[in-house]
């Protein structure tokens, strides 16, 4: 399932190639890409799933996400995620993708930086049993961040960081 990732230094430039794995343990700096789903337009409701009990972190709550392989870039990870993740055996709508920044994550078994993305489609979805236990449908965002604040175990460890971040490029002005 893991592929090579991409290494990069501390200005997101690319220095070698190593597996998951090593990149984790090691706390070598990588790649990832998150993507916000939600509902309408009025960015509102976003799109929450359980992971499998098949990958890392079994049965917490998270959005689609994923290491950028060496060879993809930030957005056409974010792409592949979100079809692997929630459209299995589903054709994969033409979507936009709004980019709203990168960030980085400084955790020592997970150095990497995170571009996060947003886009809006209202289903259908089905998960990928290999990836998705669970798609437990659109929330509202007041409630996601309501209970990551009360129940953070519930969640990805890196979930509140991406959720952070979302919040913060939606509350800035204009």
């Amino acid at each position: 399932m893991y592929k090579d990732l991409l290494v990069v230094d501390e200005h997101d430039r690319p220095t070698g190639r190593r597996d998951f794995w090593t990149c984790h343990h090691q706390g070598l700096r990588h790649r990832g890409s998150c993507v916000f789903v939600f509902r309408d337009a009025s960015l509102s409701e976003v799109l929450l799933l359980r992971r499998s009990a098949h990958i890392v972190e079994p049965g917490k709550v998270a959005n689609v996400g994923g290491h950028v392989d060496d060879g993809e870039d930030y957005l056409s990870t974010a792409r592949n995620e979100l079809r692997e993740e929630l459209f299995h055996g589903l054709p994969f709508p033409d979507l936009a993708f709004q980019e709203l920044g990168k960030l980085r994550n400084d955790r020592p078994d997970n150095r990497e930086f995170v571009t996060v993305f947003a886009t809006v489609w209202p289903g259908p979805f089905r998960g990928d049993p290999r990836e998705v236990e669970e798609v437990l449908g659109f929330v509202p965002l007041a409630d996601v961040e309501k209970d990551v604040a009360a129940h953070p175990d519930r969640y990805t460890i890196d979930f509140p960081l991406h959720l952070g971040f979302l919040l913060g490029c939606l509350r800035r002005p204009g």
